[in-house]
């Protein structure tokens, strides 16, 4: 189980990959690409599984805020799916 130190960590680089995803200026362009090469866009859907709805939730916003919302209904479903499982 985690500490909720850990999670309070990972809710804190969640919050700035998601800043970080929302610039929009020549220097990062392509960002968003190099986030995805890089295995990053992977990591923020298996954190769609984490056990700490927090986790969860900030994962989610993250991959609607800067990726094709249709890409993620599937991924959404199951998520949504295995939070509600007993």
């Amino acid at each position: 189980m985690l500490d909720r130190s850990d999670v309070e960590l990972i809710l804190a680089l969640l919050k700035a990959i998601d800043t970080i995803l929302g610039l929009e200026s020549r220097e990062v362009e392509g960002i968003i690409d190099l986030f995805d090469k890089l295995g990053g866009t992977r990591r923020l859907e298996n954190l769609q599984m984490h056990k700490n709805k927090e986790v969860y939730l900030k994962a989610q916003g993250v991959l609607m805020n800067h990726h094709e919302l249709e890409e993620y209904d599937e991924i959404d479903f199951i998520a949504t799916q295995a939070l509600n499982d007993p």
